[in-house]
């Protein structure tokens, strides 16, 4: 079969270029991440008009948005005076996951919540959302890992009964256990991924009602990462099988880097006289500085443009405005007492 007119070819390869490379970014998380990163960037410059555009940017371009960063916009939102915009935002949060008495607790959205937009919205709306939510993940894999952190938690309550873990000092043999049991459920786990994805927001959704709830008070998706926060070498041994999985949406940049940190923070507090010695491993240091740290505003790194360029690898911010999101974090109370002040959930990924 011959084409006719020639001309019309580079024309129709330049639109599947398009399709190819719009395909390619929907499911390309990281870069979802970058530009979520950009809004919250934003915010903590008080642009919010800047802001609330790219939200809605990132919100029309893929097709799982994370809960909390919706709620994050509405948030914005709100704060600005535009319920209408600030109860879009809400939706997309509820449709992903975000409970309603989160929505209702929050200060900044006390007049939203009692409007007749609202109440038509809980009418008319609000079930349809938590049917599609509930369609979209995977209860049977939540069960799973509900039944592993139960069994982790059990063990993790005698170890840290009283003293402050002391006691594993004088009963090595629990410590042990412990570590065996997160291994042997972290290796589950991985068998899972391979099939499912990692299990969090998008595959077993949010913690909450009939399911683990460790933090009540927040949005969370914990049981597989409570897990790997446990186990002493949580990225040496399963980190090959997490960047695939931010790139997919199945987690979190913010909680692969924790993950990855947190191997540094067990042998940085493993080589304390009172704790077990931790193996030192390639990943005993630091690479992304997202553990809890409370100094980190007026905390002096030395290689921070190594630090900086391998958060932007994952679409995380400079270690700038990760002190800018600290600063809040330390004096949240603050802003909650002062409506003249914002309040925003940006630790939402620190859990």
């Amino acid at each position: 079969m011959r084409i006719r007119n020639t001309k019309s070819i580079p024309l129709i390869l330049f639109l599947l270029f398009i399709c190819f490379v719009l395909h390619a970014q929907e499911h390309d998380y990281i870069e979802y991440q970058k530009k979520i990163t950009e809004a919250e960037n934003a915010l903590l410059d008080s642009n919010f008009s800047f802001s609330i555009n790219k939200y809605k940017e990132v919100f029309n371009q893929y097709s799982f948005i994370f809960p909390k960063d919706a709620f994050i916009a509405a948030e914005v939102a709100a704060f600005t005076k535009s319920d209408s915009l600030a109860l879009e935002f809400l939706k997309i949060s509820i449709r992903y996951g975000m409970r309603i008495e989160r929505i209702k607790d929050n200060k900044l959205f006390r007049h939203l919540v009692q409007s007749v937009h609202w109440k038509l919205f809980i009418k008319n709306e609000y079930s349809l959302l938590r049917q599609q939510y509930y369609c979209s993940i995977d209860m049977n894999y939540r069960e799973k890992m509900d039944s592993l952190f139960i069994c982790d938690q059990r063990i993790r309550n005698v170890s840290e009964k009283w003293y402050n873990n002391m006691i594993i000092v004088w009963r090595k043999g629990l410590a042990r256990k412990w570590q065996l049991n997160c291994k042997n459920s972290l290796d589950l786990i991985m068998k899972f991924v391979n099939a499912k994805g990692f299990p969090s927001w998008k595959t077993i959704g949010v913690d909450g009602i009939n399911c683990v709830n460790l933090y009540p008070t927040r949005i969370t998706s914990s049981p597989a990462l409570i897990i790997l926060y446990h186990y002493n070498y949580p990225f040496s041994e399963y980190g090959k099988f997490l960047l695939d999985e931010v790139k997919k949406g199945n987690l979190n940049a913010r909680e692969y880097a924790l993950i990855r940190d947190f191997e540094a923070r067990i042998y940085e507090v493993g080589q304390l006289w009172f704790r077990p010695k931790i193996k030192k491993t390639s990943y005993s240091n630091y690479e992304y500085y997202m553990r809890w740290f409370e100094q980190i505003p007026n905390m002096q790194i030395e290689n921070e443009d190594e630090v900086n360029i391998a958060r932007d690898a994952i679409g995380l911010s400079t270690l700038y405005y990760e002190r800018k999101r600290k600063s809040f974090q330390n004096i949240h109370d603050y802003f909650y007492n002062d409506p003249n002040r914002l309040n925003f959930d940006l630790f939402y990924y620190d859990l």
